[in-house]
């Protein structure tokens, strides 16, 4: 029979045993998390540096990485992945691309486009909510389906819902783009066609977005390159402005500018002078998007502001540093910081449209007045307060 003063060490012995116990499977708990963390960073990167190393990282690449990523991993892992290694050189000229596959692969494994735009992220310019988009369209396969396309039309036009559904306009604002990427698929890359979509929208400013994802899948042709757009012309780069509406040609233009980089190889003096060449109307809108592309281009701020400094004429570059603002707010999801060190580094007469483009932009990310005041609040010279606190 166990005395007392037995039972109590027996009791504490079991006691430290269990502890002991407790921390062992503590650590390998956390050892296994960790690991796993190593994995999918691992296993995420190696896919899209593969991709990369292929060239021009043909789409084929892409649909397949993003089918084996997403068939280990839950998608917000990621796009979380992806988001803390954006600015390796390797992973952020193809992260784009890679997120319209990975928002596809997710709208097809659920059939929820709601479910799946939803799990999307801001990361690499809004890919995955282009990609959803597309997956939706593709899979309903709208564009065998009734020949009336005001039938279609309008029930694509509700896809995005309503502005007021979204916490942040920029998302709604990002849904339409989406839509116009995901509506060039649906038309077979018929540009015209397309924009027709578009035109269903009841609002100018939306019809603009869905424009601007047309025009950009049309330019760029971001996640079809072995299916060339109908619509562009290597000996005559201002095509297909020149044959368009005049409702369609500030986004035209605007979004032309990507071609006109790509015609000239990225050389930033020739794609100026195309820009130039622009009917005088648009030709703010034209190098507004070169400070865009140029964000997607580099990610050294000073390369941006520089390469901005090359357009002779001061309200045009005072255009490109704009551009440059609204593509830093869209990259880096509202992250303010970045914009703020962009602003930091412009020659003096360009703060006042790089500030107030920056008060501008945080709007489609905060909507609490006092949150939005603290942002320009924490520019240091009260100048430039200013400019962020009363946009002109």
């Amino acid at each position: 029979m166990l005395t007392l003063k037995r039972l109590f060490f027996l009791i504490l012995i079991i006691f430290i045993i269990l502890i002991v116990l407790g921390l062992i499977v503590y650590q390998q708990q956390k050892t296994l998390g960790n690991n796993s963390k190593v994995d999918i960073n691992r296993y995420v990167l190696n896919q899209m540096l593969s991709c990369h190393q292929n060239g021009l990282a043909p789409p084929a690449c892409f649909k397949q990485a993003a089918s084996e990523i997403r068939g280990k991993f839950a998608l917000k892992d990621i796009l979380s992945v992806i988001e803390q290694n954006q600015n390796q050189p390797e992973i952020f000229q193809t992260c784009h691309e890679m997120t319209h596959f990975l928002g596809r692969e997710e709208y097809q494994r659920t059939k929820e486009l709601g479910g799946a735009l939803n799990k999307c992220t801001p990361v690499c310019f809004a890919g995955c909510y282009h990609g959803v988009l597309e997956g939706y369209l593709i899979e309903k396969n709208l564009s065998s389906n009734s020949g009336d396309d005001s039938v279609i039309a309008k029930e694509v036009s509700t896809l995005c819902g309503r502005k007021e559904d979204y916490d942040q306009n920029e998302l709604y604002n990002q849904c339409l783009h989406g839509l116009g990427h995901a509506l060039m698929f649906l038309a077979e890359n018929d540009l015209p066609r397309s924009l027709k979509f578009c035109d269903e929208f009841k609002t100018a400013p939306d019809q603009e977005w869905c424009y601007s994802g047309a025009f950009m899948e049309n330019s760029t042709s971001s996640t079809n390159q072995d299916h060339p757009s109908k619509y562009l012309k290597a000996d005559d780069p201002m095509y297909p402005c020149t044959i368009l509406d005049e409702k369609y040609l500030n986004m035209c233009y605007a979004l032309q500018s990507f071609y006109f980089a790509e015609v000239t190889g990225y050389d930033w003096n020739k794609t100026i002078a195309l820009c130039n060449q622009v009917p005088g109307l648009y030709q703010a809108t034209c190098f507004r998007s070169i400070g865009q592309n140029l964000v997607g281009f580099t990610q050294e701020l000073k390369t941006i502001k520089k390469n901005c400094n090359l357009i002779t004429e001061s309200e045009l570059e005072k255009a490109c540093i704009q551009g440059a603002v609204l593509a830093l707010s869209s990259k880096y999801n509202g992250d303010y910081s970045k914009i703020t060190e962009f602003c930091l580094l412009v020659d003096a007469e360009n703060k006042k449209i790089c500030y107030s483009q920056m008060g501008i932009s945080m709007k489609d990310w905060v909507t609490d007045p006092q949150r939005l005041e603290s942002i320009c609040f924490s520019i240091a010279k009260k100048e430039d307060r200013e400019f962020c606190l009363k946009p002109e």
